[in-house]
């Protein structure tokens, strides 16, 4: 009883987080009836923030989900190698972890009329990514194809690589990783939307060209080009330990909307046709300062 309690809480207090955006939102309307187009986004973690510490840089989850936590003893790992059934039953125990979640949103016609977009985020994993475009597919069946909002998937690239390893001990899988998971193959639907989040910003520059190379292969020129997303952090570390970030010194001739502007019209001019269209925003450590000063940027082109 008392699980079923505490469930119903959490549920509760998910689908509220949602209410207030709708109201929020209204409020605004009202008191600025020439505003633009305001869309909500439902923020949807990784597996990983949900145990402790916290392994959305890391990836290291306990089974099923993956092969060892990060308190488990001997030597950390994220990959199960060679061994495919393991790690496809991990893909379903992740599919399931996020539909769990999403079900909760999409049952509630209030909540799920309030969303316009569903965002899968900070995701260290490349099975991950087949995960949830695998909890996508499965959406489908209470929902109806032309009930799915539209979505995208974000990942982190801490020191510009995907935390996800090759095989245990081995190089890290890569964004053209990243991108295939999220773009080729049958996991499922394809996202929207594809993208960094969480991430310092010095680091997108080879980040996109790699993501941008990989979805020119994976989509072609004639097929449907998906939005790519960036919203950096502003470049600090974070400590999953001490739940802390860790201030980093930065080079005064960088400023981060300037950085974040200057990769996004670079992209516009020269990657026509292979994106549809670019999100960009901040994430952790940005403020709406940043964000001012993003927005200024564009509205002076």
């Amino acid at each position: 009883m008392r699980a079923n309690l505490s469930e119903e809480v959490a549920q509760r207090t998910m689908l509220e987080a949602v209410y207030l955006a709708e109201e929020a939102r209204t409020l605004y309307r009202e008191e600025n009836p020439n505003a633009g187009e305001i869309k909500i986004a439902l923020s949807l973690g990784p597996f990983g923030s949900t145990i402790s510490p916290g392994q959305e840089y890391d990836g290291f989850y306990p089974l099923p989900y993956g092969p060892m936590g990060f308190l488990d003893d001997g030597e950390k790992t994220n990959s199960f190698g060679q061994d495919v059934e393991r790690e496809s039953a991990s893909i379903d125990a992740l599919a399931k972890f996020h539909l769990d979640r999403l079900v909760v949103f999409c049952r509630d016609p209030k909540a799920w009329s309030a969303i316009d977009i569903v965002a899968f985020e900070t995701v260290p994993l490349v099975r991950e990514v087949k995960a949830i475009r695998k909890t996508m597919a499965q959406l489908v069946h209470p929902l109806g194809a032309n009930n799915l909002k539209p979505w995208w998937i974000s990942c982190v690239f801490p020191k510009g690589k995907c935390p996800e390893e090759k095989c245990p001990g081995g190089p890290n899988l890569t964004a053209r990783d990243v991108v295939a998971a999220a773009l080729c193959g049958g996991h499922g639907p394809v996202p929207t939307a594809i993208g960094v989040n969480c991430t310092s910003p010095d680091l997108l520059p080879t980040l996109v060209n790699e993501m941008t190379l990989a979805t020119q292969d994976c989509c072609g020129t004639d097929g449907a080009s998906p939005w790519l997303v960036l919203y950096p952090n502003n470049g600090d570390l974070y400590d999953p330990i001490r739940k802390t970030w860790k201030v980093e010194e930065k080079e005064q001739e960088h400023k981060w909307e300037a950085d974040l502007a200057k990769i996004v019209m670079d992209l516009s001019e020269d990657c026509t046709g292979i994106w549809s269209g670019f999100l960009v925003g901040g994430c952790c450590q940005t403020g709406p300062m940043e964000i001012r000063g993003l927005r200024d940027r564009f509205l002076k082109l």
